[in-house]
Parts: structure tokens; sequence; C-alpha cells
């Protein structure tokens, strides 16, 4: 999830607690929250960021440094 800015941190059990060690790939979906329900529904983005293997935004965390991924840009067209 993001804040209003679009701004995200990485967690495992717990908000912000990072991830462990080893190598990733991002995949994003934009929905709508369907409030009776409390899910996301549906894609702004029209899956163009769902496919892990051609995936924008790659990276490797590692012990004790921190990970800025910097901006990623995403397009709905």
């Amino acid at each position: 999830m993001t804040d209003k800015d679009g701004v995200f941190n990485l967690s495992t059990y717990v908000a912000g607690d990072g991830v462990p060690e080893g190598d990733y790939v991002l995949t994003f979906q934009w929905g709508t929250l369907n409030t009776f329900r409390h899910t996301f529904e549906g894609d702004k983005l029209n899956g163009r960021y769902t496919d892990p293997t051609n995936s924008v935004a790659k990276f490797t965390a590692k012990y004790g440094e921190p990970t800025d991924l910097g901006e990623i840009k995403l397009t709905t067209k």
C-alpha cells in the first residue's frame, strides 16, 4: 500500500520491519476499494505491472543496508 504521495515501505510481518536478505521483483496493481467487501478490485494500470517476468522494479536487499528504490514511474497507457 502507498500513502497519498505514492510512497511505500517494504515490510514482512509488521509495518516498517523491512524484508529478509535476497533478490526481489516488485509488481504493482492499482485497484478500487470495495467498501462492502473490504477488498480492492480491478486494476487502473490495466495489468501492465502484474507480471513479475516483466517487472520494472527489481532489487537486492542486504542485511544492515537501507534500500532506496528511488522513483518508480508507472503509467496507465
